[in-house]
């Protein structure tokens, strides 16, 4: 029984872990439930946002893949697509 538990929890936890990692995200697990901590890490989040923009060349379709990289090796949390709409 711990071992199927243990398995599901893993399971969960790699999920949301792929999950945030394909959306620019991140995630905050503990074992203890110390939710301060994570409030706390989500502020510093927010705190150091950034607005990055684009106009997409003439690639087909309405992705858009985009890497965002910093030159002083700051990590940068990022979607890897953008979708966008042409004008009609």
């Amino acid at each position: 029984m711990e071992r199927t538990r243990t398995r599901a929890y893993n399971a969960g936890k790699s999920n949301l872990e792929r999950m945030a990692a394909e959306t620019g995200g991140a995630t905050f697990w503990s074992t203890k439930k110390n939710y301060p901590d994570a409030v706390n890490a989500i502020a510093n989040l927010l705190d150091g946002e950034y607005v990055v923009t684009f106009v997409p060349g003439e690639t087909p379709g309405p992705a858009h893949s985009l890497k965002v990289t910093s030159g002083n090796g700051t990590h940068v949390l990022a979607q890897k697509v953008f979708f966008y709409a042409t004008a009609k």
